[in-house]
């Protein structure tokens, strides 16, 4: 039993030390995924996926978060990749603006189509005007 803890102990805290090593990749852990992107040199993003079944996220944060003190704005959005079909772009949120500004939104999902992936799209603005685009890594529905 003790040899069993121990090994059991080792595995956890080889994998605790290698979570670092994949900042920037899709992410998963049971039922949430996780992703971080970029748009440099205006914006970062980062999201949170928690997983409920083929065709529902059951709760998501999305976070933007303004790098350039440039006048831009910046936006997020959630996007989903259906089992078939094209992606679905919902909403666009936040419109930060200031550099060090972060701006988060929760919110969750249901399509009829089903989720096979998702992520978050960083928007860069010039006043109303969507100037450029980056969508994060996308994160994988964990296998049931």
């Amino acid at each position: 039993m003790r040899k069993r803890l121990r090994l059991l102990t080792l595995v956890v805290l080889s994998s605790i030390a290698l979570v670092p090593l994949m900042a920037g990749q899709a992410e998963a852990a049971g039922n949430i995924t996780s992703t971080v992107g970029s748009f440099d040199p205006y914006a970062h993003s980062e999201a949170l996926f928690q997983w409920g079944g083929t065709n529902r996220l059951t709760a998501v944060t999305l976070k933007g978060a303004d790098d350039g003190c440039d006048g831009y704005k910046i936006g997020i959005r959630l996007v989903t990749v259906p089992n078939r079909g094209a992606k679905h772009y919902w909403p666009w949120h936040g419109y930060t603006t200031g550099c060090g500004t972060t701006y988060t939104y929760n919110t969750y999902a249901i399509d009829s189509n089903g989720i096979q992936y998702a992520t978050v799209e960083l928007g860069v603005f010039k006043g109303s005007t969507l100037i450029g685009t980056r969508e994060a890594p996308i994160s994988r529905r964990p296998s049931a």
